[in-house]
Formats: structure tokens, C-alpha cells, sequence
């Protein structure tokens, strides 16, 4: 959008729509060339709504026609012949950057989770998986305050909001603005505490199987 030059190896994908929703796990894509074209090809007549990811690009995904989200974006009547000026201009997007450790040794957490969700109309602003430092970066986000989620349960490790809160109501507001990464979100997650017992007959002790039991916080 700032220069008006093409942009190539952005994907465009159009969804089937029937009563304005799009069919589920139906999409037909391309990927723009060297000169910013694209052509998805071989669809059927009807309704459908166009998605511009760009977000592995850096640029804020978008929806046909300029729309910010897809339940509000402007439905295309595809029929007979090709249908021409499907375009967009893309906004480039500002980031997040961090690291995830555990917390106690400091030892990288790889293959956790980062995800972010503005806190004003709770936009997606993605989500990103830990590399072997426990490092991740968001791209592609738009600008205004977000909520951030550390999470690595299947590590029986906490999940936490920055700046290391246990509940989403208590999380920090992160500052993202287009063009520009804010560095250091950085968390240290706390390993999961466990509740164990034995649940049996009281007539004979014999064991009890398939008891559900369950933990609230006091």
C-alpha cells in the first residue's frame, strides 16, 4: 500500500460460500507472481470470499475488499466468464519477538505455543511455535494492543499471559505498530503441579475404574 510495487509469494485463496459462510475445508488458492498477478482457476458458479494471507510475508492479512476480517468481507459472484480486479493493497505488518524458558533452570522451551489477540475487538494477531532456543516471532499483525498466550501443556508446563500472569483478565497490554517489532515479550513458564490418588470401593477396597475427578481452585 505505501509503494504501489507488485508483491510476489503472497497467497490468495477463495472460499465457497453458502448463506454468506464459507464451506468448510473448501478453498481453492494461487500464489502471486513476479509481478503481483494471480489467477485461482477452475471454479465453480457461484458465491465466494477472498482471502489475501499475508502474514508469512509480514504484511496484515486480508479480505476481499479490504476488509480486516472475513465475516465482513465483500462476496464475489464468480458465473460464466473470468472475473477481473480482484486486487488489494497490502499493509505492511509490525511483530512480536521473545523467548519462552522454563522457569527455575532457564532451559529453553521448544515447540511451545505464542499466540496474540488484540484486546479491543479481539482480532487474531496469529500464533507462532518456539524453535529449539525457545525462540518465536509474530509477523503480519496489525497495529493496536494485544493479549499474549504462553503455553506448553503437553510439556506439563502452566500456561501464562505476559507479563507473567496466570489468567488472561490479568495480562499486560503488548503495543504493536505497522512497519515495526517489539522486541523482549518474553516468558518463563512454571512446571504444572500434580494431584494424585486412588479411588476404590468402600464395602471391600477393591479399585474403582472410569471415576472422573476433578480439581477446582480454592
Amino acid at each position: 500500500a505505501s509503494t504501489t510495487d507488485p508483491i510476489a509469494g503472497l497467497e490468495v485463496c477463495a472460499y465457497p460460500l453458502e448463506e454468506g459462510e464459507p464451506v468448510e475445508e473448501e478453498w481453492f488458492c494461487d500464489e502471486t507472481g513476479s509481478g503481483g498477478e494471480y489467477a485461482i482457476e477452475d471454479l465453480e458458479a457461484g458465491e465466494y470470499g477472498v482471502e489475501l494471507w499475508g502474514r508469512p510475508l509480514n504484511y496484515v492479512p486480508q479480505y476481499f475488499d479490504g476488509k480486516s476480517s472475513w465475516w465482513t468481507w465483500n462476496p464475489v459472484l464468480v458465473g460464466g466468464t473470468p472475473v477481473t480486479g480482484i486486487d488489494a493493497e497490502m499493509v505492511e505488518g509490525g511483530g512480536i519477538e521473545g523467548s519462552v524458558d522454563r522457569a527455575g533452570n532457564g532451559a529453553p522451551v521448544e515447540s511451545g505455543f505464542v499466540c496474540a489477540g488484540t484486546i479491543v475487538g479481539e482480532e487474531f494477531g496469529g500464533c507462532a511455535e518456539t524453535d529449539s532456543g525457545g525462540g518465536y516471532a509474530l509477523e503480519g499483525m496489525s497495529a493496536g494492543e494485544y493479549e499474549v498466550e504462553f503455553s506448553a501443556e503437553e510439556q506439563d508446563l502452566l500456561r501464562q499471559y505476559y507479563d507473567h500472569k496466570a489468567n488472561w483478565w490479568e495480562a499486560d497490554p503488548v503495543s504493536v505498530s505497522h512497519g515495526a517489532v517489539t522486541p523482549g515479550i518474553d516468558a518463563d513458564l512454571v512446571a504444572a503441579a500434580r494431584v494424585e490418588g486412588q479411588v476404590r470401593r468402600a464395602s471391600n477396597g477393591t479399585p474403582l475404574p472410569e471415576v472422573e475427578v476433578c480439581a477446582w481452585s480454592t
